[in-house]
């Protein structure tokens, strides 16, 4: 799914599954919603206590303050993706409103999709491929349109407060326009490994009716 169709047809393993629900991009919407700012605000939460933590230990302590800086950096890159496991996992077992996700095998010929639970080493592949593709292509943009940016507004601007501050919410705009474009280009329906993330009703279809009674069905 790497265009912004949303309703064309499906072919393959969308055949045979019979809950199946196309994505769209009011889909991947509401999953980004749901993953990305509780993964943002538990991350902010987590690294206001790592930052005064790490003011009272340059301190109150001998160990040397590029230490603890370095620290308190590696803890602001690794802190949101270690959060976003947990939040990944609270993803794959959430019931939205009309949809739910779901783990399903890979389609091969002449053979039925089966549905799988969405255990850790599952939540770690699909957190995975959003950890390395966001950082990819975050690191992109920061380049396309954060170091412009950061050059434009040291010209223009004579208020270095309001340059960071601006500086802050663009950087941030573009984290959440690529956390969406990944999950809805390189995560919904798409194959990782033995298996893909599907959506399905929240209610599992019955395959058939039950069988009507024989007596009944010659009156």
């Amino acid at each position: 799914m790497q265009t912004l169709m949303p309703d064309s047809p499906r072919s393959g393993a969308d055949s045979v599954l019979g809950d199946y629900i196309q994505p769209t991009f009011g889909h991947a919407f509401r999953l980004w919603w749901a993953f990305y700012w509780p993964t943002l605000l538990i991350s902010a939460f987590l690294l206001f206590w790592v930052g005064v933590l790490s003011s009272m230990l340059i301190r109150k302590t001998d160990i040397a303050t590029l230490v603890i800086t370095i620290s308190t950096g590696v803890a602001a890159v690794i802190l949101p993706y270690i959060v976003a496991i947990f939040i990944m996992q609270y993803i794959l077992h959430k019931n939205f409103r009309n949809f739910r996700l779901g783990l399903r095998t890979c389609w091969r010929a002449g053979e039925q999709p089966q549905p799988l639970e969405p255990t850790l080493p599952r939540t770690l592949r699909v957190w995975w491929t959003y950890v390395w593709r966001t950082f990819v292509y975050y690191f992109v943009a920061w380049i396309v349109v954060m170091l412009p940016l950061g050059t434009f507004l040291g010209i223009i601007s004579r208020n270095a407060a309001l340059g960071k501050v601006v500086a802050v919410v663009v950087r941030e705009l573009i984290r959440a326009a690529v956390a969406l474009y990944v999950i809805y280009s390189y995560i919904l329906d798409e194959d990782m490994g033995d298996f893909r993330v599907c959506l399905l009703p929240r209610e599992p279809r019955s395959a058939s009716l039950p069988d009507a009674d024989p007596a009944a069905a010659k009156l």
